[in-house]
């Protein structure tokens, strides 16, 4: 397993819960709706030093902040994502291509602006 980018090792984020959640409908929000509804309790009731959301992005169509903007709007309906740490976003979109092979992207948003990410090369 290789690990490359601004985030530090993999080891940096060992102790922490990480959740994942593949857009599988047509409709973001309601897929948005349905991860938080399902995982977001899990998440924060684990004991844990740093808490992330890992959301994966598989098309190229669906652009990171959108997913970020979602989960914004529904921060009155799910109050305990005041207790998520960091949200990365997952980049699978050419995993398991012949121009992506083995490699997956994780970014940390902040204002629109990746501000960490690492690549991971699954297949070594």
């Amino acid at each position: 397993m290789i690990v490359t980018g601004t985030a530090g090792s993999i080891s940096h984020y060992s102790e922490a819960q990480l959740v994942v959640q593949e857009q599988v409908e047509d409709s973001l929000d309601k897929v948005i709706e349905k991860a938080l509804r399902k995982k977001l309790s899990k998440l924060v009731n684990t004991m844990a030093v740093k808490r992330i959301l890992l959301l994966e992005r598989q098309h190229m169509n669906l652009p990171p902040q959108k997913m970020l903007d979602e989960i914004e709007k529904r921060k009155a309906e799910f109050p305990d994502l005041t207790r998520v740490d960091e949200i990365w976003i997952l980049e699978t979109p050419f995993y398991g291509t012949a121009f992506g092979g083995t490699w997956a992207r994780f970014e940390l948003y902040e204002k629109g602006t990746v501000v960490k990410s690492f690549d991971l090369d699954v297949g070594s």
